[in-house]
């Protein structure tokens, strides 16, 4: 396994658990997605969706196919539900994620998790 690989999937099995906790956090604090760790995270996420484009556009042999393209699209999806959501709050700290995204997101990131990590091997 490449080296680029390797990086690829290692960082992918920290950005899941990153997902997981994440969730976890807003589970806690109501949805409440104005914190600077979800706004942190949420930066983290989108450079990771550039690393996971670029990845599967590499086509790297030891990367499965799906992985980066699940990444981007799940990146894409929570985007648009976001953009849809946000104007109906007055105020961005007023802005509450739904219990269903996020929960969608922490399952998400579990099975992102655990497939990077079948796929290094590491399970």
């Amino acid at each position: 396994m490449s080296i680029a690989s390797t990086s690829y999937l290692a960082g992918s099995v920290i950005i899941g658990l990153g997902q997981v906790a994440d969730s976890a956090w807003l589970l806690r604090t109501g949805g409440r997605a104005y914190s600077a760790f979800v706004i942190t995270f949420s930066l983290i996420e989108y450079a990771w969706a550039v690393v996971s484009f670029l990845i599967w556009r590499e086509r790297l042999p030891t990367v499965p196919f799906w992985l980066p393209a699940s990444f981007v699209i799940y990146i894409v999806a929570f985007g648009v539900a976001g953009f849809l959501l946000v104007p109906k709050s007055e105020s961005l700290e007023d802005f509450v994620i739904p219990r269903s995204l996020v929960l969608a997101g922490g399952i998400f990131g579990l099975g992102f998790c655990i497939a990077s990590a079948l796929a290094i091997g590491a399970i």
